[in-house]
């Protein structure tokens, strides 16, 4: 059996450097993270899903390393992302007598994470915080950078801060219990990294990545060395960082026309088949390298289109936080490996969208 130094981990050097570690079975090894970290009472934050499938082992990894800790548990899906929920949080930690110095551990998937995150941001003007991804999508992104964030009935993560983590505990071994259609969305933004950043990458995925897939670990390390390369240049998200939202411009347009039944990753699959297609139009990107967007996406049991308008998604898309003033800045793609920022007029965007959601690649 590993110990815990024997892990995988990748440094994230911002401001408060710290590392996340990647492997199976690292749950029932938690205990002995946190009191390695210096923690002894945690608040767990985590919804009723996670809970019921694995409380009982978390549970014992806490007791053995003598770490006490509470717990409050929300209910699955992205409208626990909420207002309300993040004050009935920070109550929680309130009546239970936290500290700056105790740790809120946030253990689910990007909801989770983004509210407890949140939480734990602005109690007592910041308090420790450890992520234990439950999701593929977490484990490669989310967890990984500080971006913290609750929804307003205006849109989604209007109302946030940075927040970094001390550690973030990624167990591969977890996402074999997902929902396929949840790991989907993980595979959505793992697609989306390799884009970003890797030709070798990229054309690895065109064989559909599994539950208990062995790649996993190699393709988690991946995602997360390149975000933490990102997010070291630009912490605040003020510049080259705004390339991890390859996709989410029109993504999280679709997510809420869809009230949030169309899930995150699923959404943002969509999203980058209208990038690619808009690269294609603006003569960015070859026929075929948009063709093999599109085909990779698809072959991984990803949707690649919507039934809602041009005109709702643009509607939709300028209260994304990349719109300013009459402009907004979109993600393109120049190859596979190579994405460029590109600041438009909302006209020239509304144009843009109607123009990718009719591109014919045949």
């Amino acid at each position: 059996m590993k110990n815990i130094d024997d892990f995988i981990e990748v440094a994230v050097n911002t401001d408060d450097e710290y590392k996340v570690m990647i492997g199976n079975d690292l749950l029932n090894k938690t205990g002995e993270i946190l009191s390695a970290l210096g923690f002894k009472k945690i608040a767990i934050i985590t919804d009723n899903k996670v809970w019921s499938i694995y409380k009982e082992e978390l549970e014992k990894s806490l007791k053995c390393s003598n770490i006490h800790y509470e717990v409050l548990i929300f209910l699955h899906g992205e409208n626990s992302k909420s207002v309300q929920n993040y004050l009935k949080g920070i109550d929680f930690l309130a009546e239970n007598n936290y500290r700056r110095s105790d740790a809120l551990l946030a253990f689910g998937g990007g909801v989770i994470g983004d509210l407890g995150g949140f939480i734990s941001a602005t109690y007592q003007r910041g308090m420790q915080f450890v992520q234990l991804p439950t999701t593929l999508l977490a484990g490669v992104d989310s967890s990984v950078g500080g971006k913290t964030a609750i929804n307003l009935k205006q849109g989604k993560n209007l109302l946030g801060a940075f927040k970094q983590p001390k550690k973030v505990i990624c167990d591969l071994s977890l996402y074999k219990t997902m929902d396929k259609k949840y790991f989907l969305d993980g595979v959505a933004e793992t697609i989306k990294y390799s884009i970003l950043s890797s030709k070798e990458m990229f054309y690895e995925l065109f064989s559909p990545i599994k539950q208990d897939d062995l790649r996993l670990e190699y393709l988690v390390k991946c995602c997360v060395e390149y975000k933490a390369k990102i997010v070291a240049l630009d912490e605040q998200d003020n510049d080259i960082r705004r390339l991890l939202n390859l996709g989410h411009t029109i993504g999280h347009s679709i997510e809420k026309l869809s009230n949030y039944s169309i899930t995150h990753g699923f959404a943002v699959a969509i999203g980058i088949c209208y990038i690619a297609k808009l690269s294609y139009v603006l003569n960015l990107i070859t026929k075929e390298i948009a063709k093999d967007i599109v085909n990779c996406i698809e072959t991984n049991d990803l949707p690649i289109s919507t039934d809602f308008t041009p005109e709702e998604i643009f509607q939709n898309s300028i209260l994304d936080k990349k719109c300013e003033d009459d402009t907004i800045t979109v993600i393109l793609i120049q190859d596979i490996g190579s994405c460029v920022l590109k600041k438009i007029s909302l006209l020239k965007w509304k144009q843009y969208i109607k123009s990718a959601m009719e591109a014919n690649l045949d």
